[in-house]
């Protein structure tokens, strides 16, 4: 009696994966994005942003009042600085000048010449620190 019940419950398993097996269906895997910015679902905008917030570490400087006046009287004096290399490239006719009078800032001195082509400047920026040189040309009508 034992084997004749164990028989029908394992033929009752059998029929029973056969038809959940048959029930079962393949289809073909399609790749759907998640992001808005690359063709997503546009309401997963907000709860993306509100993730990639929550994983930012980054925070921001806090800079002290002296800081942040130090930093707008640098910016101040590079401005003028560039005024007045702007002032000597072109002296108020249109052309651009070169000049061998450098100007020097403390802790740069800036200068032009001449360049490879015909009223073209070389700006060449030395930093009197570290010896660093950086140039680039100027080219009229450009």
């Amino acid at each position: 009696m034992r084997i004749c019940s164990l028989n029908r419950i394992c033929a009752g398993l059998f029929v029973l994966l056969g038809i959940s097996m048959q029930v079962a269906v393949a289809s073909e895997m399609t790749y759907t994005p998640l992001n808005p910015s690359f063709g997503g679902n546009p309401a997963n905008g907000p709860n993306m942003l509100a993730i990639a917030t929550a994983q930012n570490t980054y925070k921001a400087p806090v800079l002290t009042p002296v800081q942040q006046f130090n930093a707008s009287l640098q910016q101040a004096i590079l401005n003028h600085v560039l005024s007045q290399a702007t002032a000597i490239m072109f002296p108020g006719n249109g052309t651009i000048s070169a000049n061998t009078a450098p100007i020097d800032t403390g802790s740069f001195v800036i200068t032009f010449a001449p360049g490879p082509t015909t009223g073209a400047i070389v700006v060449t920026t030395t930093d009197k620190t570290t010896g660093a040189v950086s140039s680039f040309t100027v080219t009229p009508g450009l």
